[in-house]
């Protein structure tokens, strides 16, 4: 079965894959707008966000626009307001749902630890146990 979340962390892992096999150099200093954006409110809209659905298909980017701040300004204000990043946090999120499901499942509603990891977008059970 072709699970929304394994495919796009599938392709994230090829994307990160091919941008350190091929690395870019041009790594500009920090704008301005960046760290003037990273505050206590662009890391609440962020979280609202993750928590409204958690099971979406969303990256940085999305976090970043419904955030309404650019990727790097999210990831300067989670790391200086709580201490992570927005993708450890949605894992976290992700995580803690995929723990109270296989706390509240049954051998007889079917959903195995393979299908509750899927549906929260583990899609390497090693990784998940």
């Amino acid at each position: 079965a072709r699970e929304p979340l394994v495919v796009d962390a599938a392709a994230r892992m090829i994307a990160a894959h091919v941008l350190t096999t091929f690395p870019n150099t041009a790594h500009p200093a920090p704008a301005p707008a960046d760290t003037r954006d990273a505050t206590p409110d662009t890391v609440r809209r962020a979280v609202a966000f993750i928590e409204s659905a958690p099971d979406a298909e969303i990256g940085l980017v999305e976090m970043a626009a419904a955030a309404g701040v650019t990727p790097r300004a999210l990831q300067y204000a989670f790391r200086r307001h709580l201490g992570t990043t927005p993708t450890a946090y949605l894992r976290r999120v992700r995580l803690d749902l995929a723990h109270a499901d296989l706390v509240a499942g049954d051998a007889a509603s079917g959903a195995g630890v393979a299908a509750i990891a899927h549906r929260w977008g583990f899609h390497h059970l090693g990784r998940f146990a």
